[in-house]
């Protein structure tokens, strides 16, 4: 069998988990069969993850430092720039994979794929669990309160990110399409949702893939918030996460050509910059979603109506 799988990861002083993740992938089936490299690109950490990746003596590993602009987004772009393989499956540093990881998200991308020049994403739920493996949630979706069935939609994903890219499996056509990276994204797997939406097709599967480990270095992970702090966080002095995610369908609306279906829904994003209150009000009725939290649709209401858009 045809090696057209290549893995990507972003390291940052992950000395503690990273060569437990790279023995959970070798160890995954079809890995020997389906793999063609593991792709490392470290963020000049300086706790020793370089020295011990550097270390692991497997041919297939591809190191290299990062020599761009720091950050997860820019360590992810350098560490896709050097795959050459069909399809990526995108991995943290720090997580366990499930020995179903590889078959299940190949099997995924293979059955939504529309040929390989269209762009193509899948991804999968997973468990949560803590720095030793106990696990806080046997559904990361369940514990975030994520609905996968938003991905059918344009307008549910453009709000609301609802996959870790370690949950994600790409083709070559859907990185193609993405990179570079635009500037004001605010996450490389939320944009590779966005562009695989409306380009080309997104899949998901109920099977859990891997552990997701939490712990107290992680850039990001699954953590819940109370209503009241998700609000502070939309409704605060700083930009607004919602201003934010304004500027990146911007990103997308620039991608987009006009003769493309998707444009007419991220154009009518736009519409919640007018002062009209009618088209304010239009803009939340077609964007408020029963699959969102309250939370979620209460900030998008406080967003269209206070002011921060001017």
């Amino acid at each position: 069998m045809m090696r057209d799988i290549d893995i990507v990861m972003a390291s940052y002083n992950g000395a503690d988990y990273v060569a437990e993740q790279i023995f959970s992938m070798m160890n995954a089936d079809s890995f020997h069969e389906k793999i063609d490299k593991i792709i490392v690109s470290d963020d000049n950490s300086i706790d020793g993850t370089a020295e011990i990746l550097d270390s692991l003596d497997f041919e297939r590993i591809d190191f290299s430092l990062n020599d761009g602009e720091n950050g997860v987004i820019y360590n992810f772009a350098n560490a896709f720039s050097k795959s050459t393989a069909d399809y990526i499956i995108i991995s943290d540093q720090d997580d366990v994979w499930l020995n179903n990881k590889i078959d299940v998200l190949y099997k995924g991308i293979k059955s939504i794929e529309i040929n390989k020049k269209t762009p193509a994403l899948f991804f999968t739920d997973l468990k949560v669990v803590d720095q030793d493996l106990n696990v806080i949630s046997g559904s990361f979706w369940d514990f975030q309160k994520i609905d996968p069935k938003l991905s059918e939609s344009l307008k549910g994903i453009l709000l609301k990110n609802i996959s870790p890219g370690c949950a994600m499996i790409i083709n070559r056509a859907l990185l193609l399409k993405a990179q570079p990276f635009p500037r004001d994204i605010l996450m490389h797997d939320w944009w590779l949702l966005l562009v695989a939406k409306v380009f080309g097709s997104v899949g998901f599967s109920e099977e859990k893939t891997f552990l997701y480990r939490q712990h107290d270095k992680n850039v990001l992970g699954a953590r819940r918030k109370k209503i009241l702090e998700k609000l502070g966080n939309f409704i605060s002095n700083d930009e607004s996460s919602l201003d934010r995610v304004f500027k990146q369908v911007v990103m997308l609306d620039k991608l987009l050509p006009d003769e493309n279906e998707n444009k007419e829904v991220v154009k009518s994003f736009f519409n919640s910059k007018e002062k009209s209150y009618a088209l304010r009000f239009k803009f939340l009725f077609n964007f408020f979603n029963r699959k969102l939290t309250f939370s979620e649709n209460f900030s998008l209401f406080v967003w269209v109506f206070s002011g921060f858009i001017k």
